[in-house]
C-alpha cells in the first residue's frame, strides 16, 4: 500500500528501554498507574470484556474511555518492559473482549451506536489492541480490529468518534485491506464536509489565523487526523491544514513546560495557566503524526520538550500520584489550592492517585511509553534517530545501543551491533535548542549536514562501530508572554527549588495505604524577581537512573531578588455560595467539592508592585521542571538598575 509520510513507525518489539526510561516504566507498573484497579472506579470494574453494560459494567460512555487509556498505558508498558507478568492482566482482558465478539463488535452491544461519544472509546482502546499485534506479530490483533471495523453499519464520522480512522488506516497499512483504508478515507470525507467552515476542524478555520479554543484532548485527537489522512493520500492542504493548526496552538497557548494551556478547554499562556495531565499524552502522541507526515525533527523537539518537563512535572514521586492540573507556577499543591477559575472547589491541583473525572488518571501512564515507542523510526533509506534516551533499536540489519544519560548528559554514544557489515544510513535530530553539535564515527568528526533538524552518517557499518553525538547545552532566558522570565538549559526548563513539607490529605475518599493523597505546602522562600540577565553557576552530576526522582543531576545558581509583597491569594470558599460548586451527581460519581477556604498561587505583580517590594539579592537554587513538584518557574522581571 503506498504512503507518503516521510517517516515510518518501527514495532514495540524492535524498542528496548533503558536507564532512567525503563525505570521511569518501572515506576509506572509499580505506582499508582499499575494499580488503579486497586484503588477504585472505574478501573475495579469489568468493561471491555462485557457484551453488555447490564452485566456489571458502566452506564455511560466516559467509563470505558478512562479504562481505554489505561489499557493502552499499561499494555504498551508492560510490553517494553518485556514483563510477562504485568502483561497477563491486560493481555487477559484483550484476549476476551476479542474472544467475546462472536458478531465482530468488540466491546458492550450499548457503544455501537450513532452517537459519536459512544464511539469514541473504540479509538484509544484499540491502540492498545493495536500494541499488542506491534510486539508479538499475532495476527489474530490486527483481524480483530479489521473485522470490526468493517462492519456495514460503523461510521466514524462524527466529533471524536471519527478518531478511529486513525487505526483503520494503520490497520489497513499493516494487512494491505484497501477496502478498509477507503472505509476510512469515506469517513474522513464526510467528517469534513459535515464540519462548517467556521468550526475549528473545518479547513478554512485551520487554515486562517483565527484562534482555536476547545477541549484540549478534542483538538488534540482529531486536529492530528489531516496529517494521518496526507500520509495515506499525499494531500498536501491536509498536511498544511494540521501543521498549521499546531502552528496556531504553539503561538496561542503553549507554556513554557511543553505542553498547551487546556483546563478543559485552551485558554492562553500565562503563568498561571494550567494543562490537564490528559493533554501531556495526547498532545505529544499526536504531534508524533507531524513528525511522521513530515520528517521535520521540530516536532520531535515538541515532543521532547513536553515529556521532560510537563510529564514529570505532573507525578509524585516514585509516580505514586498525579496533580490533573499542573502548571509553570504553583507554590501550593493542596485539595484548596486550584487556582483554575471553574475548578476553584476541586482538589485537581493536588497530588492524588485518583481523580475525577478519571480521565487523566487512566491517561498519563500512556506519556512514557509512547516516548519509548518513538524514539526510532525507519525511512527509505535506513534509521532515523528521532528521540533520545537510554535505549536499543533493531532492525535493517543491525542493532543501536544508545547510552549517555540525555537529556542530563550532552554526550549521546550510539555502540553498533551486526553480524555482518550493513551498508545504511543512519540519521540524527539535532535539536532546533542547540548549538554547535558535533558527530564522530569511531572517534573521528563528522562533518554535519543538517536538513530538517537531521544529520545523515551514511556508510558501511560494522561490529562494534562507537557514534558519538554532541548537544551541547545553554542557560538561556526567554520573555514569558506577561513579560516575566524563564530559564532553560537545553531541552529542559528550569524551576525555582522549593523544599516542599508532604503531609496525606485524610478528607480524599479514594485513596489506599500504598497510594495516599497529598497536600504539598512550601517550607522555603519562593517570591523572587530577576532580571534575565543573570550568570549561572552550574553544577552537574552524573545521572543515575532515578534522575527525575533521586539526586538532582543539575543544579544552577543564579541572584535574585526577594519581593516582600507578592503574597498567596485568599478566598472564601466557592462552596458557601449558594448558586456554585460541584452539582450533586458528580458528587455521587466520586467528585470531590472542596469546602475549605482557598490558598492559590498568585499571579505575577504589577511592575509598580515589584519596584516597591524589592528585597536584598540573594542567591537562589534552579533544578529541571521535572523534579519539582512546587515551583516558580516564571519569574517576575526587575529592572536592573
Amino acid at each position: 500500500m503506498k504512503t507518503y509520510g516521510a517517516l515510518h513507525e518501527v514495532h514495540l518489539s524492535q524498542v528496548r528501554p533503558e536507564g532512567w526510561l525503563k525505570t521511569m516504566l518501572e515506576k509506572e507498573r509499580d505506582g499508582f498507574p499499575g494499580h488503579l484497579d486497586e484503588i477504585g472506579y472505574p478501573f475495579n470494574l469489568p468493561c471491555w470484556t462485557l457484551k453488555s453494560m447490564a452485566d456489571g459494567g458502566f452506564e455511560q460512555w466516559w467509563p470505558y474511555e478512562q479504562t481505554a487509556y489505561w489499557m493502552d498505558a499499561m499494555t504498551r508498558a508492560a510490553l517494553l518492559l518485556r514483563d510477562e507478568h504485568m502483561l497477563s492482566r491486560f493481555k487477559a482482558i484483550i484476549d476476551t473482549s476479542i474472544e467475546r465478539a462472536e458478531d465482530g463488535f468488540i466491546g458492550p452491544n450499548e457503544l455501537h451506536k450513532a452517537d459519536p461519544r459512544s464511539q469514541w472509546p473504540h479509538a484509544v482502546y484499540f491502540r492498545a489492541i493495536y500494541a499488542m499485534w506491534s510486539m508479538t506479530g499475532d495476527e489474530k490483533y490486527l483481524r480483530a480490529l479489521e473485522r470490526h471495523y468493517m462492519l456495514p453499519d460503523n461510521r466514524y464520522d462524527q466529533d471524536r468518534g471519527a478518531v478511529n480512522i486513525e487505526t483503520m488506516l494503520r490497520t489497513a497499512l499493516a494487512t494491505g485491506n484497501e477496502a478498509l483504508r477507503q472505509k476510512a478515507l469515506d469517513n474522513y470525507a464526510r467528517l469534513q464536509a459535515d464540519v462548517a467552515d467556521t468550526a475549528d476542524f473545518g479547513y478554512r478555520k485551520m487554515l486562517s489565523d483565527a484562534p482555536t479554543g476547545i477541549h484540549g484532548v478534542s483538538l488534540n485527537e482529531i486536529g492530528k487526523l489531516p496529517a494521518i489522512v496526507y500520509a495515506f493520500t499525499g494531500d498536501g492542504e491536509q498536511l498544511r491544514a494540521a501543521e498549521h493548526l499546531y502552528a496556531k496552538i504553539l503561538r496561542d497557548h503553549m507554556l513554557p513546560d511543553g505542553v498547551h494551556s487546556s483546563s478543559e478547554k485552551t485558554c492562553g499562556n500565562g503563568a498561571l495557566n494550567c494543562h490537564e495531565s490528559c493533554d501531556i499524552s495526547d498532545f505529544t502522541w499526536s504531534v508524533g503524526y507531524l513528525l511522521a507526515a513530515t520528517g521535520d525533527g521540530k516536532y520531535a523537539d515538541l515532543i521532547e520538550r513536553a515529556i521532560f518537563n510537563a510529564a514529570p512535572g505532573a507525578m509524585a514521586p516514585d509516580f505514586k500520584a498525579i496533580q490533573y492540573f499542573s502548571g509553570v507556577n504553583q507554590v501550593r499543591a493542596a485539595r484548596n489550592s486550584c487556582h483554575v477559575d471553574a475548578f476553584q472547589n476541586t482538589p485537581r491541583m493536588a497530588y492524588q492517585p485518583h481523580h475525577y473525572p478519571e480521565c487523566c488518571v487512566g491517561n498519563i501512564g500512556r506519556a512514557f511509553p509512547n516516548y519509548a515507542a518513538r524514539m526510532y523510526w525507519e525511512d527509505g533509506e535506513g534509521v532515523v534517530c528521532a528521540l533520545y534516551g537510554d535505549s536499543e533499536y533493531a532492525g535493517r540489519g543491525l542493532t543501536l545501543r544508545q547510552t549517555g544519560g540525555y537529556p542530563f548528559g550532552e554526550t549521546i554514544a550510539f555502540r553498533v551491533s551486526c553480524a555482518a557489515p550493513v551498508e545504511t544510513t543512519i540519521r540524527f535530530r539535532i535539536p532546533g535548542w542547540c548549538r554547535g553539535a558535533s558527530l564522530a564515527f569511531n572517534g573521528r568528526d563528522v562533518p554535519l549536514t543538517i536538513d530538517k533538524g537531521f544529520a545523515p552518517l551514511h556508510t558501511v557499518f560494522r561490529d562494534g562501530d562507537e557514534i558519538a553525538l554532541r548537544l551541547p547545552m545553554t542557560f538561556t532566558a526567554h520573555t514569558s508572554a506577561e513579560g516575566g522570565v524563564y530559564f532553560d538549559y537545553g531541552p529542559l526548563l528550569l524551576a525555582l527549588r522549593i523544599r516542599e513539607n508532604w503531609t496525606i490529605d485524610r478528607q480524599e475518599p479514594r485513596q489506599t495505604a500504598a497510594f495516599p493523597a497529598w497536600n504539598v505546602e512550601p517550607e522555603s522562600e519562593w517570591r523572587y524577581a530577576v532580571t534575565g540577565g543573570e550568570r549561572p553557576e552550574i553544577v552537574r552530576r552524573a545521572p543515575d537512573e532515578r534522575a527525575w526522582w533521586g539526586a538532582c543531576p543539575l543544579e544552577i545558581t543564579i541572584p535574585a531578588r526577594r519581593l516582600k509583597n507578592w503574597e498567596t491569594v485568599k478566598k472564601i470558599s466557592l462552596s458557601k455560595h449558594a448558586d456554585e460548586g460541584i452539582d450533586a451527581r458528580q458528587i455521587a460519581l466520586g467528585a470531590t467539592e472542596i469546602t475549605d477556604d482557598l490558598e492559590q498561587t498568585p499571579p505575577l505583580p504589577e511592575r509598580t508592585t515589584i519596584a516597591v517590594g524589592l528585597g536584598e539579592e540573594e542567591r537562589v537554587v534552579l533544578v529541571p521542571y521535572g523534579c519539582t513538584h512546587l515551583r516558580i518557574s516564571v519569574f517576575p522581571r526587575y529592572e536592573a538598575r
